[in-house]
Order: structure tokens, then sequence, then C-alpha cells
């Protein structure tokens, strides 16, 4: 009779473990793919030394976030917006790059030099993105002076 006793303990005890396990790796998941998204973003902003990316703010607004990034004489203009559950970058010759699943709403704030993306995913958890980028006129004037 001891031994069931101390067995169903121990089976309650682990059952309880077993839960916390599960809620901290959803946590930590959350985290990962947040990071991911930044860190995915943020090098393709940045992916070669000598290009210039900069937001378009007069083209943006509270669903979508347009920026350009000019290589060389070569200027591609692109979106970053919520479509359905997730956030994704768009050119606007088509095409699609994923960052970020499971979203629920999505906010972007777009300034001369700054993207902001206020995201609630499903499950209600909120967080924010910035991404810094240089001002258009900046760039322009750099060029035109050298």
């Amino acid at each position: 009779m001891v031994a069931l006793i101390i067995t169903i303990a121990i089976m309650f005890t682990l059952k309880g473990l077993l839960q916390n396990l599960k809620t901290a790796n959803s946590w930590n998941m959350h985290q990962d793919e947040i990071a991911y998204a930044y860190v995915q973003f943020d090098r393709f902003l940045h992916a070669n030394k000598s290009d210039k990316s900069y937001t378009e703010p007069k083209y943006s607004n509270a669903k979508k976030s347009c920026f350009a990034i000019k290589s060389g004489k070569e200027l591609k203009h692109y979106a970053i917006q919520q479509y359905q559950s997730m956030i994704r970058v768009t050119t606007n010759k088509g095409g699609h790059m994923p960052l970020l699943l499971n979203v629920s709403d999505a906010k972007f704030e777009t300034s001369a030099d700054t993207i902001k993306i206020l995201i609630t995913e499903k499950d209600q958890r909120k967080s924010e993105l910035f991404f810094k980028l240089k001002e258009e006129k900046t760039i322009n004037e750099k060029e035109s002076k050298g």
C-alpha cells in the first residue's frame, strides 16, 4: 500500500514538471522566433556593406512600411507588411520573404530613418521591432557631393 502511494505521488510530481517544461519551452520558442525574424530582416537590409537602405515614409502607412535598397546604380523598392498570419517582405515586382508566422495583428510606423513594427501574436503576446535605416535625403546629399 505504501509503495502504491509513493508511486502515485511520483506520477503527480512528474506530471507537474512536464507541464512546467512545456510552458517554458513555448516561451523560449517565442523569443527565438522574434529574434530570428529581427536578425533575418536586419541581414537583408545590410546584406552588402556598399548597399544603402532607407525608409520611404511617404509610401508607408499603418498597414505597411516601405523602404528602398540602393546597390550601385540599381534601386529596389520593398514593403514589409502583414499578410494573413505572417509578416513578410515583398517587392513591387512580386515574390515575398516570410519573416514571422502566427501573427494576429501588426501595426507599422515609418519615420525618416526608422521602421517600427508592433506585433500581436495569436496567443496575445506583444512585441516591438525597431530597424534603423538611413534617411533618403542623407543618401542623396552624400552622392551629389561625392
